[in-house]
């Protein structure tokens, strides 16, 4: 067989060192730059592709941007598609890796006790989902007597530390060259074995914990998990299946759409956000005359979680004569525009912000709340909207992923198109004029979450197993 990277450019020389660390070398480059031929990449000959396409049992590993226009290419002159790789990508590297040269089963030890755990936190230590659920479990596991480590890296700024979990930081602002970087990531994991791996994102961290697996399978695990519907996860998840023991997801249309591209269905497991909740709910809501309370709780940025979108809501609420107040909990870079925009619009008297909330205090936040609001253009399934069903809060959203789990329109919350503020807007209205519906809402959505509370964290299961 013989190894063919189709591109000689920047993406084809970091793909040459990327196998060198696995020592492996491809026997030429093609390009269909004719000044290239004959000349060397990393060492390797460039050949024209009419003289790669004659090579005895080639396969393909397509290094440029182009690959689709490639791969038409390459077809066109008789290879077979499945002897294509796309590459531009380490999880198209790590496909060809493994569809090429690992043929080998997964190894079982049932001696490996998986007590070290290592939480992918590439994002940083920042306020968002990822990372309220990861440090939590990090928690909950130390507790029982795991070893919880949390991976991040130094080129990312930092607003919250956890004061139990450690953190080992990659030094990844000393080294730009990403193969390094992978490296790094490796020698970090391999000091910890045996481990799980728990990956929250298509990253670096993957692709190392990957590279680990294949190296020592029987003392890696690699758990991965998808925190939203954007199809990034969904292509790298599926391309590097092979090295992925368990794959969480966090709502059922993530189960379904990681199974229609191709992911085992044996191997997914969904994964329900659980919250601390009395046995009843020990609470009492706005009554008619009194202004009825809005809550936000999450990460203040304009990409995502849409605060342009919630502002303007807040503007329409007051236009139509709502009388309402407004809570923000959370911090992030849009913060500042908002203050200016609670000034320049007279809504200094409806909206409160509260800054970063321990999460001890989330409960209480909700409890006072007798609505929760998010303009989210997408989401994974909101650990937000689950404290505040949790909480009695009645909850209005945008139609994303993991909201159709909770949220029966009319019953326990109601669900309005992306983008659509101005029935979100006629919904609040509607449970301001009508308090008794607001109360009975709010204890169906309550119940929602209470009902579920029994099922057993499925990590700690799996890492039982």
């Amino acid at each position: 067989m013989e190894i063919v990277f189709f591109g000689a450019g920047e993406i084809g020389r970091r793909a040459c060192g990327f196998f060198d660390m696995l020592g492996i070398e491809p026997d030429y480059f093609t390009d269909n730059s004719g000044d290239l031929w004959e000349q060397e990449c990393c060492g390797v000959k460039i050949i024209s592709p009419e003289e790669a396409c004659r090579q005895v049992d080639a396969v393909f590993l397509v290094t440029c941007k182009n690959d689709e226009g490639i791969r038409e290419q390459l077809i066109h002159n008789g290879i077979s598609p499945q002897h294509i790789y796309p590459g531009k990508d380490y999880f198209g590297m790590i496909y060809f890796l493994c569809n090429i040269t690992d043929k080998t089963e997964e190894i079982k030890n049932p001696e490996v006790i998986w007590q070290n755990v290592l939480f992918d936190l590439a994002g940083g230590l920042v306020l968002g989902g990822v990372e309220t659920w990861s440090l939590k479990r990090a928690e909950e596991l130390q507790a029982k007597g795991y070893n919880t480590v949390c991976l991040t890296h130094d080129m990312i700024k930092h607003t919250i530390m956890p004061k139990k979990i450690p953190v080992v930081q990659l030094p990844y602002a000393m080294e730009g060259n990403t193969n390094i970087r992978v490296k790094l990531t490796m020698e970090t994991i391999c000091k910890h074995l045996p481990c799980a791996i728990v990956c929250n994102f298509p990253n670096l961290n993957l692709v190392a914990a990957c590279l680990v697996k294949r190296m020592y399978p029987e003392k890696t695990k690699v758990i991965a998990v998808i925190h939203n519907d954007v199809t990034l996860y969904y292509e790298a998840y599926c391309k590097v299946q092979k090295y992925i023991d368990k794959c969480l997801v966090i709502s059922s249309k993530i189960r379904q759409t990681l199974i229609s591209e191709g992911f085992p269905r044996d191997k997914i497991h969904l994964l329900q956000w659980r919250t601390v909740l009395g046995t009843e709910l020990d609470r009492s809501y706005s009554l008619k005359g009194q202004r009825i309370k809005i809550g936000y709780a999450g990460r203040l940025v304009l990409g995502q979680k849409r605060m342009d979108l919630l502002m303007f809501l807040a503007q329409m609420l007051r236009n139509k004569g709502c009388d309402f107040q407004l809570e923000f909990a959370g911090i992030g870079d849009y913060e500042s525009e908002m203050r200016v925009q609670i000034q320049q619009y007279g809504l200094a008297d409806r909206i409160h912000m509260l800054g970063l909330l321990e999460h001890a205090q989330m409960a209480n936040f909700w409890k006072r709340q007798d609505i929760m609001v998010s303009c989210s253009d997408w989401e994974g399934h909101s650990i937000s909207q689950v404290e505040a069903m949790a909480g009695g809060a009645v909850p209005i959203l945008t139609d994303v992923s993991g909201v159709q789990d909770d949220v029966q329109d009319g019953y326990n919350g109601y669900v309005v198109e992306v983008g659509n503020i101005e029935e979100m807007a006629d919904k609040i209205i509607f449970l301001e004029r009508h308090r008794e519906i607001l109360a009975k809402m709010g204890m169906h959505a309550h119940e929602t979450i209470k009902n579920r509370q029994l099922e057993e964290d499925v990590l700690e299961r799996l890492l039982k197993e």
